[in-house]
Parts: structure tokens; C-alpha cells; sequence
């Protein structure tokens, strides 16, 4: 099974494929991350939130997005989510990505997640675990996502 290659681009006159089901996944869930949610006018819901909080200011002691006094109420869904944390606790963006994934990438299964910030880099580090529907072969996309504040 193959899959689109992202970005996409014309290969003989027709858009190219990836070879690997593995490096189509890949692609795909990096243009989920990678998308503000609510920017996509077909479909508002896809995308990440994780893109919307790029300036957000990030309380360093407890872990979680600061609401200042210019929040603004479409994005409200993440104050007082913490940015560390894995996709069995609901309260965090991690547990937002594995249900992101669960709804938009149907080439995998039993996905697990993990994020993790390190304040002195200004990184958040994803990583994404599961197992690939057409072959039950392990899943995994270890990917970083920076802060600017």
C-alpha cells in the first residue's frame, strides 16, 4: 500500500507516492502537528492546538499554558492542559494528539503518546507510538516541535 508523499509534488505528470505506508504515516502526522486548528476551512477540527499556543506564555512551574488577559475564547480548549505528559491522562496535549490521530490517521492503531518540554531549549519532544493496520508491524514518529516564547 502506498500513500501520498507530502509535500506534494508531480512525478511524470501525477502527484508522487511514497513506497512506504511507514513514510506516508510519518508525513501525515507531521502535517496534523503542524496545523493550527480551526485554519482549515473543510474541516475546522483537523489539525493540532499545539500550533495555536507557539506564543502563548508557558508557566514553567506548573507545566500548563498561562491565560493572560487577551486570551482569546476559540483557542480557550488549552489553558491548564499540561504540556508533559502521555495519552492515558486527559489533561494534557498529548491526549488531545492520540485522539487527533485516532480520528484523522486510519492507517494506525492502538496509538500511544508521549510529549515532553524542556524549558531550556524551548522544545516540546512528541513521540508516537502504535502499530500499522496493514500489517500489524510497530509504529513509531519521535518528532520536536519548538516554542518561540
Amino acid at each position: 500500500m502506498t500513500g501520498l508523499s507530502l509535500p506534494l509534488q508531480m512525478q511524470k505528470g501525477y502527484l508522487r507516492r511514497s513506497e512506504h505506508t511507514r513514510d506516508a504515516v510519518d508525513d501525515f502526522i507531521r502535517l496534523l502537528i503542524s496545523t493550527p486548528k480551526y485554519s482549515c476551512t473543510p474541516d475546522p477540527e483537523f489539525g493540532f492546538v499545539l500550533n495555536n499556543l507557539r506564543f502563548e506564555i508557558l508557566s514553567e512551574n506548573e507545566g500548563v499554558v498561562y491565560k493572560g488577559d487577551g486570551a482569546d475564547t476559540v483557542i480557550s480548549e488549552i489553558y491548564g492542559k499540561k504540556i508533559s505528559g502521555s495519552s492515558s491522562s486527559p489533561g494534557t496535549f498529548a491526549y488531545d494528539l492520540k485522539e487527533a490521530i485516532d480520528q484523522y490517521e486510519k492507517r494506525l492503531y492502538d496509538v500511544r503518546v508521549t510529549m515532553t518540554y524542556l524549558r531550556e531549549e524551548r522544545n516540546i519532544y512528541i513521540n508516537i507510538k502504535g502499530l500499522l493496520v496493514e500489517d500489524d508491524s510497530p509504529y513509531q514518529l519521535t518528532t520536536k516541535f519548538r516554542i518561540w516564547n
